[in-house]
């Protein structure tokens, strides 16, 4: 895996707004790494970045790739909406391999949040697949049209399933069954027997899911504290009677991902950083790859554990994931049985006129002056842009 400082899942920055961010990259990836292109860039995943197109991390387009050893320093001006935001590699598919962490943007301190929370956490989630992002890219990026692959370049595969869900970095692939391992005639952990419609190639080019009327993956989960996988489940301590801010991040490579709260309500108040009227779900809400949910949960359940599961939508076959929920003082376990399986998440997931629903906050557009100190700030930047110059002497002058 590409980690930063050590770990897959990683913080990064908590910028104010307005202010100036600083970050030096050095690039330490082995000379073994398997990649696309030499070196690597990092992108701030929301960020508009405006009179600063430079330092948005698009490889070849505002920057040279960071050779392997040699590091670039970004500096711009954080002038962004207050919210939830990430970063990633931006020059192959290292993203894939965990190259990527959250980016949150606090209101300016003198800004009252629009949304009053006790504590505030992050649901970092991404999907994993068993070989590196960068084979992934090279059978993605082959011709799509069949007519268009030569003996070079081979035709377009597909990748397939990944083989767990990650959050906030910690995952168990044992706790779901592996779909390509199926054999026809084998007992499922459902009891049931497999017939041939359950059974995927184990080369991901001929079969990327497994078909309409197939048997989903079946998972089967410990409860926490009961195995020495305990350690690669995350838990979300949270307070009794509390508000907890849930900023959920759906870094994934290829997953749209539905998140569900068990025995708890949440409230969305934020999508992609921008406040919207608050809306309340059932236990669940949806995140496609690249977006972000913030949700408001409040703590108003009996003190216990519950689970935080975490399904793929439009991959029949692909693995869940699970977390804990966990009420401080609690020395209660969650209930195994409680998770949701792969199976029923696909009636989980948010219909269009659900998606469609969302609407600006009211404070953002009230007329009131009354409301302007407190929505401003997550309106346009009112910050004037610094001017951060480009060299001015040249050591090498290439013309292409």
């Amino acid at each position: 895996a590409a980690v930063v400082t050590r770990t897959i899942h990683n913080l990064g920055l908590l910028p104010c707004n307005p202010c100036t961010a600083q970050v030096t990259v050095k690039n330490n990836l082995p000379d073994g790494w398997p990649s696309t292109a030499k070196g690597i860039s990092i992108h701030w995943h929301g960020f508009s970045l405006k009179g600063q197109p430079w330092m948005d991390g698009t490889k070849f387009v505002s920057q040279c790739p960071i050779a392997k050893g040699s590091s670039f320093t970004y500096k711009f001006q954080v002038n962004e909406m207050p919210g939830t935001y990430f970063w990633h590699d931006h020059s192959t598919l290292n993203r894939a391999d965990g190259l990527m962490g959250p980016l949150i943007v606090q209101p300016p301190a003198d800004v009252p949040p629009l949304d009053t929370a006790d504590a505030s956490a992050v649901l970092f989630l991404k999907d994993w697949w068993h070989f590196t992002g960068n084979a992934m890219a090279f059978r993605l990026n082959r011709p799509f049209d069949p007519t268009k692959a030569t003996g070079d370049t081979g035709a377009w595969c597909w990748v397939g399933l990944p083989k767990s869900l990650l959050i906030n970095g910690k995952g168990n692939y044992a706790d779901c069954e592996d779909v390509y391992k199926r054999e026809v005639n084998k007992t499922l952990p459902s009891g049931n027997v497999t017939a041939a419609k359950d059974v995927l190639s184990p080369n991901a080019c001929v079969a990327g899911q497994l078909g309409p009327t197939a048997e989903p993956s079946t998972c089967s989960v410990k409860a926490a504290g009961s195995s020495s996988c305990n350690p690669q489940r995350e838990v979300v301590t949270i307070k009794p009677g509390s508000t907890t801010r849930l900023r959920i991040i759906n870094a994934g490579t290829l997953v749209y991902m539905t998140v569900c709260f068990e025995k708890h309500n949440v409230t969305v108040v934020a999508l992609d950083a921008a406040p919207v009227e608050p809306k309340t779900f059932n236990e669940c809400v949806d995140v496609n790859t690249g977006q972000r949910v913030d949700v408001l949960l409040k703590a108003d359940q009996a003190v216990g554990s519950y689970w935080i599961s975490v399904g793929s939508q439009y991959r029949k076959g692909a693995p869940a994931a699970y977390a804990v929920l966990k009420y401080e003082g609690s020395k209660a376990q969650p209930n195994p049985d409680n998770i949701i399986q792969p199976g029923p998440f696909v009636n989980k997931k948010w219909n269009t006129t659900t998606t469609l629903s969302f609407k600006p906050n009211p404070l953002l557009v009230a007329a009131d002056a009354t409301n302007k100190p407190k929505s401003a700030a997550y309106l346009a930047p009112k910050a004037p842009l610094q001017s951060f110059k480009l060299p001015d002497k040249l050591d090498k002058r290439i013309v292409l």
